[in-house]
């Protein structure tokens, strides 16, 4: 089991898990991302995957600006 998944178990129904993180913006772009250099940043995110995990978990979703996405719990 994933943190994410862990995290969404613990959310009722209606209830938002909203998360903060710097996007790739693209294959290009990543390889010359700072982020790839820092040893505390282990896992890297896309837009494509939080469509695919909105999916999976069978949320909404949602972005606010570029660094915050809202998963919400069918109510």
């Amino acid at each position: 089991m994933t943190v994410l998944e862990y995290l969404w178990q613990r959310i009722d129904a209606g209830g938002v898990l909203a998360l903060m993180t710097k996007l790739v913006a693209s294959r290009e772009r990543f390889a010359n991302w700072h982020y790839i250099r820092d040893p505390t940043h282990i896992v890297f995110f896309s837009e494509e995957t939080f469509r695919w995990l909105a999916k999976h978990l069978s949320a909404s979703l949602a972005f606010s600006g570029s660094d915050v996405i809202f998963l919400t719990r069918a109510g």
